[in-house]
């Protein structure tokens, strides 16, 4: 029973707009059940019967912990939920617990960049914040609602936060940051941890590395040695490779900082400052740097001004706020949006006839496909692990004194591991070779595990992004189904284009997240 009469006169009113989450992340809760199950099944298989307490606790200790995330990710899905009327608004957390405030409670509603770089939409009110995340439903429509009737709130439009002009100004964005310490920190103490690790790899139960590669046959004794060599080496080779230039190129502009404010931006660096207008700024762009970079594989962002031309790097405090404030207050330059300058080869394989299935350029359909660099190397990763059972048998059949277990039995991996990410590589790579989506001045088309889906531009009805991290999908919506797309799709920023440029009747204009 509620005992608050304003919430329960809110409940008994018709709800305008209801956002929850989206079905589709009741996936997300049975990938960590069956991975609960596996590992629970896994480990149970090697005990030797109900008496085996350390067997038993070892798979508790395996499927509890996913079985817990799956029961947080049910309640969830089940409760979270935000409702707009024409009283106000109220909101239930995972809980199962409803709060509510009246439209003159609202004080405040913005977008805000979160740890992710993805901005959620945030209401503050009196009673406290709601948070849509970007994988609830009827977002746009909430958002509308909210901005028609929260008419005492500090904005008076969506907008991010730190852009807006009601936000604090002046911001200053630098190097400086705990990040970029912590960076430092790892670095050094990875070598005396390198250190103590090859000393303890050197001696095991059976016999030190060097003796167990001893015994093998010499083209196991070759391939054993490539392996000591890579894995004692490559961690360093990178460290020094890609992590030392990153650091010095931070180390190089701890004195940097670059102010904003709703009239101009400043550049400082000791002695040097630039300070522009913002209708002085001509140009920005995102441009490859002269050295690969851990932190900054990206490139470095360019300003061109009036008064003088300088640069940032991924590394500065917040650089996605500072991109956003640039990008919004720039109106007089050559540009509307950060885009890559002076790119190396294309990431994508095959060559530009790939892309049209006419074998020519220009020539019929445009071609949207997963062959490229990136995806490829991805790849590798399920797939390497996918053998790693079947290798590891393998080697311990070839050593006289086995793999063995602390109670004297032969050790041998589990197969759940290799099933499961065999499964994963095996439609990664069919994926990588046949899915691909085409479009004409007809429509766009998708050639997927199911078959083939098509949708005329005229019945696009909306286009976004939604999911979260890794599992970010672009979806097209057409009257009867719809299409998507990983990110990581060749050409994907064109595909994106096209697809702005050709849904005319779709009522999203641009794309964003759901």
């Amino acid at each position: 029973m509620i005992a608050q009469p304003k919430l329960q006169a809110a409940i008994n009113n018709k709800p305008a707009v209801v956002c929850r989450v989206r079905p589709v992340l009741w996936w997300c809760v049975a990938f960590f059940v069956g991975m609960g199950v596996l590992g629970t099944i896994g480990v149970g298989l090697t005990c030797k019967g109900p008496h085996d307490t350390k067997s038993w606790l070892l798979a508790g200790c395996v499927g509890l912990p996913l079985f817990a995330i799956a029961l947080l990710g049910a309640l969830w899905n089940l409760y979270l939920q935000v409702v707009a009327d024409e009283t106000g608004l109220r909101w239930r957390n995972m809980w199962g617990h409803w709060r509510c405030a009246t439209w003159p409670e609202v004080t405040d509603y913005y977008e805000k960049l979160m740890a992710k770089n993805k901005p959620w939409t945030i209401v503050e009110t009196t009673k406290g914040k709601i948070k849509l995340d970007n994988d609830m439903s009827n977002r746009p429509a909430m958002r509308e609602y909210i901005e028609a009737h929260a008419t005492r709130a500090r904005a008076h439009a969506w907008g991010l936060l730190g852009t807006r002009i009601e936000d604090d100004w002046p911001q200053t964005f630098g190097y400086n940051t705990v990040d970029n310490r912590i960076n430092k920190i790892v670095f050094w103490l990875f070598w005396p941890g390198w250190i103590f690790w090859l000393g303890a790899a050197s001696k095991g139960k059976n016999g030190s590395l060097l003796e167990i590669f001893g015994a093998l046959p010499w083209p196991l004794k070759l391939l054993g040695g490539l392996i000591m060599l890579g894995a004692a080496g490559s961690y360093p080779a990178l460290l020094l490779v890609l992590a030392r230039p990153t650091l010095q190129a931070m180390r190089s502009r701890e004195n940097q900082s670059i102010t904003v404010s709703p009239t101009r931006i400043i550049f400082e660096a000791g002695t040097e400052r630039i300070e522009a207008a913002w209708d002085e700024v001509t140009d920005y762009f995102i441009a490859p740097y002269q050295r690969r970079l851990a932190s900054d594989a990206g490139g470095y962002y360019g300003v061109i001004t009036k008064q003088g031309t300088f640069d940032f790097l991924l590394s500065i405090k917040q650089v996605q706020l500072l991109k956003a404030i640039i990008q919004q207050y720039a109106r007089n330059a050559a540009v509307t949006e950060w885009k890559r300058r002076g790119e190396t080869a294309p990431d994508v394989l095959g060559g530009a006839a790939s892309c049209w299935s006419g074998g020519f350029v220009g020539v019929g359909q445009r071609i949207y496909h997963y062959r490229t660099r990136t995806n490829r190397a991805f790849l590798w990763f399920p797939t390497t692990l996918a053998l790693m059972p079947l290798f590891a048998t393998w080697i311990s059949t070839q050593l006289p004194m086995g793999l063995e277990n602390p109670d004297g039995t032969q050790h041998h991996p589990a197969p759940w591991m290799g099933v499961f990410f065999g499964a994963l590589a095996l439609w990664g790579w069919w994926r990588y070779y046949t899915a691909n989506i085409r479009t004409d001045k007809y429509g766009i088309t998708q050639y997927g595990l199911f078959g083939k889906r098509s949708i005329a531009w005229e019945e696009v009805t909306e286009y976004y992004m939604g999911g979260d991290d890794v599992l970010t999908f672009g979806h097209v919506i057409g009257t009867n189904t719809r299409i998507w797309f990983y990110p990581t799709i060749a050409n994907g920023e064109e595909l994106q284009a096209e697809i702005m440029r050709s849904a005319t009747h779709s009522r999203t204009h641009a794309w964003g997240s759901h």
